[in-house]
Formats: C-alpha cells, structure tokens, sequence
C-alpha cells in the first residue's frame, strides 16, 4: 500500500511540474515575440539560451526560433478575433512596458529575458 501511495504521489508531482514546465515554456515564447515587437527592448541571448534549455528545448540557437515562431501563432490566435487583421509591426508603449515588466530584469514571469536595446 505504501509502494502505491507513493508511486500515485510521483506521478502526481510529475503531473505538476510538466504543467509548471509547459507555463514556462508559453512564457518564454511570449517574450520572445515581445522581443520582436517592442523596438526598445532586445532579447538577452545568454538568458533565453538558459531558459529554453530549462524547458527542455534543445541547446541551439534553433531552439529561440522555434519558441518564438510558437509564441507568434499563440498571440495571433489570441490576439485577433478575425481573420484577415493584419499583425502590427510593433506594439504600443503600454504593451512593452507590460513585457518588460513580465520579462525584464526584475521580470515577474521570467527574469532578464528582455534588456534595453543598445544603441549604436
């Protein structure tokens, strides 16, 4: 009886953490997408590579493609309720300053994804 209280444990924490990991993961590719759309902001390669290994993405610079190509089609499904509307170029201020917030140094989903964009 203890084995199985155990293993029901086990598989109920697994349960869990996959969730947490799959939460992480939609974070990550968000900001990766903010990244794109916010032109005062970049995104901190040290810090993604982390991240996207943390979520169980491959050690690759592929891997920030992939995310961000899923975080771009789960804000368009989100974020447009008709078809045909086309993505804007950038978001507003408000909106990269809710990213940053999210994502930026002292983010509140994942921290140090999003730096200030150096300039030239």
């Amino acid at each position: 009886m203890k084995h199985r209280i155990g293993f029901a444990a086990l598989v109920l924490l697994g349960g869990v953490v996959q969730a947490q990991a799959d939460v992480r993961r939609g974070d990550f590719s968000h900001a990766l997408w903010y990244s794109s759309k916010c032109p005062a902001y970049e995104l901190d390669p040290v810090r993604a590579m982390e991240v996207a290994v943390s979520v169980g993405l491959p050690d690759t610079p592929s891997s920030i493609t992939v995310a961000a190509n899923e975080g771009t089609s789960s804000m368009i499904s989100n974020g447009v309720p008709f078809i045909g509307h086309p993505e804007p170029a950038q978001l507003s201020d408000e909106e990269c300053s809710a990213a940053y917030y999210w994502f930026g140094p002292q983010g509140t989903k994942i921290k140090g994804l999003l730096k200030l964009r150096e300039t030239q």
